[in-house]
């Protein structure tokens, strides 16, 4: 799988499953589309996913479904 399949990917997750299988299957390796730093961690609760960025005090939240609008591979 490619980059663009893994944004592709990211672009269609409707449930806090796939988006968990697809943040194992990568590594962590997604990136902020903003600040451009690696996410080390996402929560998913009630239809949302915070995140917060690897060596960073940056964090962000955001609707599960508009995540591929901030977050990038």
């Amino acid at each position: 799988m490619d980059i663009n399949e893994l944004n592709e990917k990211l672009m269609n997750i409707d449930s806090e499953e796939q988006l968990s299988i697809l943040f194992f299957k990568t590594k962590k390796k997604m990136r902020s589309v903003l600040h451009g730093k690696v996410v080390e961690t996402i929560t998913i609760k009630n239809g949302y996913a915070s995140y917060t960025f690897l060596d960073s005090n940056i964090k962000g939240q955001c609707e599960i479904r508009n995540l591929y609008q901030y977050l990038t591979f």
